[in-house]
């Protein structure tokens, strides 16, 4: 029998298959279900400080919602990946400290939605970025992810000489 174990930011995760964050993530039960029959890291649906209602694709109940569910996920020794929006700088640390705290130990940034792009502009250049990753690496230990925009598919994301360049 093959390994199925992999690193991801220095953790190790027994299967490189993981859930999407939202479908079937946003609910205890779904996600209850889904780690008792999923080896690998549990992602949870982006989640904000108090929940959101609107827009559709980020309806969530809040970080203590998911931060619970994060401490019992933890306590059974499953790897948690917890997904963070806000918008507001502190808000997304906020967040990541809080997902943090309760045992995630991945935290998934989801900058390239459209909510959090409109209101934080984190890819307005490289010093912006940098800035907001850097106070949430400084607040937090997990394992760091950061959701790129998707610019169609011949396009491509890059920082080039002190600017950002669609390529």
């Amino acid at each position: 029998m093959q390994r199925t174990t992999i690193r991801l930011g220095g953790i190790e995760l027994n299967s490189s298959v993981m859930n999407a964050s939202g479908p079937r993530s946003a609910e205890r039960g779904e996600i209850y279900e889904l780690s008792a029959v999923h080896r690998g890291a549990v992602v949870f649906k982006s989640c904000n400080l108090g929940g959101l209602e609107q827009p559709e694709n980020l309806k969530n109940k809040g970080v203590e919602y998911f931060a619970a569910i994060a401490r019992e996920l933890n306590a059974r020794h499953k790897i948690v990946v917890g997904s963070v929006v806000g918008n507001t700088e502190d808000e997304i640390v906020a967040v990541a400290q809080t997902l943090d705290r309760a045992g995630a130990s991945i935290l998934e940034l989801n900058l390239a939605d459209d909510y959090v792009m409109n209101s934080l502009a984190p890819f307005a250049s490289f010093e912006r970025l940098k800035s907001l990753i850097g106070r949430v690496r400084g607040e937090t230990s997990a394992a760091l992810a950061v959701k790129l925009p998707f610019l169609g598919s011949n396009k491509i994301l890059s920082y080039t000489l002190g600017d950002w360049t669609v390529g």
